[in-house]
């Protein structure tokens, strides 16, 4: 998701005689524009729809990516993506939010069925625009690890859960299943419900249970990839420790693998543009 802002949001360069301006907007109108949105939220006069929930979802977190992308060192550790988890439901905990936010926001993304959309767009997108080219050369080299990959989280996972008392069922199927299914959209929601329909027990209740341990991991995952991005772009660091965006390099490690331009994906689709 970082990714997917960062083209969107512009950063400030102190010194530079460009109007600043936050997604193409000029940052007064913007600021205008988040102004407006308090006001309708303070007053809550905002309809419980499709719309209210996308225009305070758009603009709060294009804010807070904003924010969070203008402080030093930590927004080379995710410090825009961080902000929107933490600040939204720290100042609903605390009270300086109205609740309706939260009903308004908790129904757009699951009972008007945002998330759906967002997980599948996302999925879809990402397939449709790569190169055929270069998922024929690189599929079976990648699918390897990958498959290692997922099987180690989950048998570590598992023996972590029994030997710190939880059980190594419970925490694959309630912490480790989850946080790799995709978050909460794609991982936490859809298996408290399998879990709910199959037990008898209330989802929500399931859900509590998971959610913690996804939050958590959403954000240790954000700090770590920032961690990891900014090693990789250290001139210092030997030149095979970063490969600079690219899946997959040679046998000889000398140069990245790439594909030449003529096999690009048939439908230039991704969720870039549905946003």
């Amino acid at each position: 998701m970082s990714n997917l802002m960062e083209s969107n949001v512009d950063r400030f360069e102190p010194g530079t005689k460009e109007k600043l301006k936050i997604v193409g907007i000029d940052a007064p109108i913007f600021f205008g524009v988040v102004i407006i949105l308090l006001i309708a939220i303070y007053m809550e006069i905002l309809p419980q729809s499709l719309a209210s929930g996308l225009i305070v979802s758009m603009v709060l977190g294009i804010l807070l990516m904003w924010i969070g992308d203008q402080i030093p060192v930590f927004s080379t550790f995710g410090g825009g993506p961080i902000l929107c988890i933490l600040i939204p439901a720290l100042f609903l905990y605390w009270g300086i939010l109205p609740e309706s936010v939260g009903t308004l926001t908790d129904s757009f993304y699951n009972d008007i069925g945002f998330s759906d959309f967002a997980v599948t767009g996302i999925i879809v997108g990402s397939i449709l625009s790569m190169d055929r080219a270069m998922l024929m050369k690189v599929g079976i080299r990648f699918i390897i690890p990958l498959i290692s990959a997922v099987v180690s989280a989950i048998l570590i996972g598992g023996l972590l859960g029994e030997l710190t008392g939880f059980g190594f069922g419970e925490t694959i199927f309630y912490v480790v299943g989850p946080i790799m299914g995709g978050g909460m959209a794609a991982g936490a929601i859809p298996m408290s419900e399998i879990f709910a329909a199959s037990t008898g027990e209330d989802a929500g209740t399931i859900l509590a249970r998971i959610a913690p341990a996804v939050m958590v991991a959403n954000m240790i995952t954000i700090l770590f990839a920032g961690a990891l991005n900014g090693l990789g772009k250290r001139k210092k660091l030997p030149k095979n420790f970063s490969g600079d965006g690219k899946m997959l390099r040679p046998k000889n490690g000398s140069q990245n693998f790439s594909v030449s331009g003529d096999n690009e994906a048939t439908i230039p689709f991704s969720i870039t543009s549905v946003a």
